[in-house]
């Protein structure tokens, strides 16, 4: 299989049809639906690779999305996110995730990781929260968000990079919003390979005593709309919970 190409075991099957979705689902299928990646080459100008959400873009330049908060207490999170779609669950995920920490007065950053393209590590650097936001393919992380993890954190995973000197140092709070198409029992048969990834190297680079936070949903596909609706809630609370 070639790198970044969605499993096509998993996704080439119609999305379940189930209805009308109610808000914030109505236009969003589930992300496990039929998708056919090919070879990408980023435009700056129309998608760059930091990708600011147009609603939280407040400045020009490198920090869009960085907006000065207003509350002695905010954090600066990163909410890293891999989908190759525009209309589905996981961006539905991404945008509640980054709305209910906006309005908690937090300073956010998004970031839209693609197919072949890259952000320096040191985009992340300084961050006191990182939010990894994806839907979990062939038991793991997307294509895209795996090389990053690999390429830019390779350093201090193998040791050649003083943990110190880390760009995740600062990272207070991380946290993984996923969902998968399969039940929790399958994902726990295939090794769990995101999730350890996420707890077992990625939190070793971050503050002394940081902690994974795992938030999932498992068997979307099956899922009812309702259902899909109140997890893109309870994601959000649980996220914004962390820094209060």
């Amino acid at each position: 299989m070639v790198a970044g190409e969605v499993p096509q075991h998993v996704h080439r099957s119609d999305p379940p049809s189930v209805g009308p979705l109610p808000p914030p689902l109505r236009r969003y299928q589930s992300q496990h639906s039929a998708v056919e990646l090919g070879p990408q080459r980023l435009q700056v100008a129309d998608d760059p690779v930091l990708k600011i959400h147009p609603r939280h873009s407040q400045s020009s330049g490198a920090n869009l999305g960085r907006g000065r908060s207003r509350y002695p207490l905010a954090v600066r999170f990163v909410v890293l996110h891999a989908h190759p779609q525009q209309d589905c669950l996981n961006v539905a995920l991404r945008d509640g995730v980054v709305e209910t920490l906006e309005r908690g007065g937090h300073d956010v950053e998004v970031v839209r990781l693609t197919q072949s393209e890259w952000i320096d590590g040191v985009s992340v650097a300084g961050a006191e929260g990182l939010v990894f936001v994806y839907p979990t393919w062939w038991g793991g992380l997307p294509a895209p968000m795996l090389g990053w993890v690999q390429r830019e954190l390779a350093a201090w995973i193998d040791g050649t990079a003083d943990a110190a000197t880390s760009p995740l140092r600062t990272v207070r709070h991380l946290v993984a919003v996923t969902t998968h198409g399969s039940s929790s029992w399958v994902n726990r048969l295939q090794g769990e390979p995101g999730r350890h990834l996420l707890r077992r190297t990625v939190a070793r680079l971050c503050a002394p005593s940081t902690k994974l936070r795992w938030v999932a949903l498992y068997g979307v596909d099956q899922r009812e709309p309702a259902e899909m609706s109140a997890f893109v809630e309870r994601a959000a609370t649980e996220v914004a919970s962390i820094a209060t």
